[in-house]
């Protein structure tokens, strides 16, 4: 009987110890699994932060690149008009003939024209218009006649198919 009992108690502590075994196997299991499902929304929310932070980089790299052709390109000519239409002032409250008068004002208009071209330039490289009303097509062939002169000779094909959305199109349209 003595034996039995033995048997019953090595047997059930056999038991325990089995259970206790697979209990730390499923926690520390679960534990495992939770930290690497933690890890990896680490890893997931810092890839956002550096793409939030490469978009912000790319957006102020083109807002200096925006403020620095307007500075460099628009801000000259406006200066040089605002000039030409002083000495204008100046020519007809000093009495001056109207010849020299209408040469500055000729002046001051092919300056102003040049920046009116300057500046729609500008702002079709921000947002064409023409890729909106017209399509990915028409933009590209306006691109590639516009970039035409008489020493250099562009030619393009475009496929037929429509770009899959917006942002592509636009992708597409600035590298060209």
């Amino acid at each position: 009987m003595e034996s039995i009992n033995i048997a019953i108690l090595v047997s059930t502590l056999f038991i325990v110890a089995m259970m206790v075994s697979a209990a730390w196997l499923v926690i520390s299991t679960v534990s495992k699994k939770n930290s690497a499902e933690l890890k990896l929304k680490e890893e997931q929310l810092q890839k956002q932060k550096q793409i939030a932070r490469n978009t912000l980089n790319s957006q102020e790299a083109e807002r200096k690149r925006i403020g620095m052709d307007l500075h460099d390109d628009l801000g000259p000519s406006f200066s040089v008009i605002k000039m030409n239409l002083g000495q204008v002032k100046h020519k007809i409250t000093k009495g001056s003939d109207e010849d020299e008068v209408m040469e500055l004002l000729n002046q001051a208009t092919g300056y102003l024209e040049d920046a009116v071209i300057r500046f729609s330039d500008l702002s079709k490289l921000l947002y064409p218009v023409v890729l909106n009303r017209l399509g990915l097509n028409a933009a590209l062939q306006d691109l590639i006649s516009k970039a035409q002169n008489s020493e250099i000779q562009l030619e393009g094909m475009i496929g037929a198919g429509a770009p899959p959305n917006d942002v592509f199109a636009l992708s597409i349209y600035r590298m060209a």
